[in-house]
């Protein structure tokens, strides 16, 4: 069954280094860097594979496009997930 993922970012919606993403009630830091699919040897900050990685951390998997959402006062993305 679906449950919401919860990413914090800046106000424009960009993801910071202080950026998390909460689960249920597990949270953990956005990775700043992850490996980029089409070069192994190299290093992206591209957002969505940011955003996955910590998904993959927590053994979920997004099931729709994220969306920026106004939560607790924060700036945030939210979106739908699933186990692995």
């Amino acid at each position: 069954m679906p449950t919401i993922a919860i990413v914090t970012t800046s106000a424009p919606g960009r993801l910071t280094p202080e950026s998390t993403l909460t689960v249920d009630d597990r949270t953990i830091p956005v990775p700043e860097l992850v490996p980029n699919p089409l070069d192994p040897r190299a290093m992206t900050k591209l957002g969505p594979l940011r955003i996955v990685a910590a998904l993959a951390e927590l053994g979920y998997m997004p099931v729709e496009k994220w969306r920026d959402t106004a939560l607790r006062g924060d700036a945030a993305l939210a979106f739908l997930v699933t186990p692995l």
